[in-house]
């Protein structure tokens, strides 16, 4: 699939477990890690929600390095939470992360909202602001965040984790006709209606919120009793303008069949054939050569 800067990703614990349960260790670990590993492959953060069996994440990821944020950012937190509570095992599913392209600006901005509003839509807390855990989003004040005593090697014994960084959520880009309090206000507003349309539903089903000191006493080794249906079409592109999204949809295809062309020509010995932008595993370990990024 052809890269595209702007990005919504979410990825789930193995049987939806809720080891992501908010603690000051847990969120110290994820922050911490999702902060260095952004800042290593030039990923922007833009908002970032952390609920107890998954998490979400809005970014811009300019060089085409957001395989290598989630596989490394992904690794730590899992490794790290397991050395904390001395467990072992999976605690990310085997599935890869669900990736959105937001093949519109405002698709950014829906992302966002969608992110902040996810422990309202989940009926956990009546309004976001009340979640436990991590739930924020630009233009929210930059953090220190310090590195975990534990398992993070520091440079001075021959590791590459610093003694702390600072966390600094960027603005969303190519909203350039808008000031930033203007911005702000839109993805407030945009998280708002959402969060509305969460307890609309909540009330016209009949649907308890379950409310702060409820989820404190969830255990992290349990998981949720409704289930999940699996096997349904998962979508690669997010956008409410249906025009871009279909455009975008034929453009990918378009790419899968320029990237089975070379890989055919590649595979019979022809060895010069240029791969088209996007391609990810080839150029790394066999050296093809790929197209320049497209202007």
């Amino acid at each position: 699939m052809r890269h595209n800067e702007n990005i919504a990703g979410s990825k789930r614990t193995m049987h939806r477990q809720f080891t992501l349960k908010s603690s000051k260790v847990v969120d110290q670990i994820i922050l911490y890690v999702i902060t260095v590993v952004a800042k290593r492959h030039g990923i922007k953060l833009h908002a970032l929600t952390v609920m107890y069996n998954h998490i979400h994440d809005v970014v811009t990821d300019p060089d085409a390095n957001i395989i290598e944020f989630y596989r490394d950012s992904h690794s730590n937190i899992a490794k790290a939470i397991n050395c904390h509570f001395g467990r072992e095992g999976n605690l990310w599913n085997t599935n890869k992360p669900n990736r959105l392209d937001c093949v519109t600006r405002d698709a950014v901005v829906d992302k966002i909202a969608y992110a902040m509003a996810n422990p309202v839509a989940a009926f956990l807390v009546q309004k976001g602001y009340q979640w436990p855990g991590i739930r924020m989003a630009w233009p929210a004040k930059p953090q220190t965040i310090k590195r975990p005593n534990f398992y993070f090697r520091s440079p001075d014994k021959g590791g590459n984790w610093p003694d702390e960084v600072v966390l600094n959520l960027e603005r969303p880009p190519d909203f350039t006709e808008l000031g930033d309090e203007e911005l702000a206000t839109r993805i407030e507003q945009e998280t708002l209606v959402r969060e509305e349309a969460a307890r609309s539903k909540a009330k016209r089903k009949g649907i308890q919120f379950l409310g702060r000191r409820a989820l404190k006493r969830v255990s992290r080794y349990s998981c949720p009793k409704n289930k999940v249906q699996w096997f349904q079409v998962v979508p690669v592109v997010a956008g409410k303008d249906i025009d871009a999204r279909k455009a975008r949809i034929l453009e990918n295809q378009a790419w899968f069949r320029d990237y089975q062309s070379a890989l055919v020509r590649f595979v019979a010995g022809e060895r010069d054939v240029v791969f088209p932008y996007g391609t990810y595993k080839l150029p790394r370990h066999y050296g093809v050569q790929v197209e320049a990024i497209p202007v």
